[in-house]
């Protein structure tokens, strides 16, 4: 019975350590450290399948043997916090980002609206209809490729 009590006393001495939203927290390092590390293992490619593009984009990457993480743009539209940086690293102007040629661009008439927005305001846009991103996006150490020039996709080889 002694035992049992000095075991429960140790146990509960340990969870004094630890509060719950410490534990939550490591386990969410643990898991974006996880996703951080599987990202910079592949490549990230980003399409909507039905774009003649991106199935152009896709059959070159297969053809140079460059393993990728394939993303649907519109399932798994990249989130803000992946644009803010994507965007920053690129170096290329956020109206760059956008699919000018785009139904939904142009039923929203962004062309006029992007030049009284916020670059804030643009990449929430941006985040929040994947048809609203141009493509193919490749996220890589080598670069971020905004659409696809294969003249420029051949740093990847």
């Amino acid at each position: 019975m002694r035992n049992n009590r000095n075991i429960h006393n140790l146990i509960q001495n340990i969870f004094k350590k630890y509060t719950e939203s410490d534990i939550i927290v490591e386990k969410e390092r643990r898991e974006s450290s996880l996703l951080a590390r599987r990202n910079r293992m592949k490549n990230i490619f980003i399409e909507y399948p039905k774009c003649s593009t991106c199935k152009k984009a896709k059959k070159w990457l297969e053809e140079n043997n460059i393993e990728y993480i394939d993303r649907n743009i519109v399932e798994e539209t990249p989130t803000i916090e992946e644009l803010t940086e994507w965007i920053k690293i690129s170096k290329q102007d956020i109206k760059k980002w956008f699919n000018t040629s785009g139904l939904k661009y142009k039923e929203l008439n962004l062309k006029e609206k992007l030049l009284t927005i916020s670059d804030k305001e643009k990449i929430e846009l941006l985040a929040s209809d994947g048809m609203l991103i141009k493509r193919p996006l490749l996220i890589s150490d080598k670069g971020i490729f905004i659409g696809f020039k294969e003249e420029n996709w051949k740093r990847l080889v």
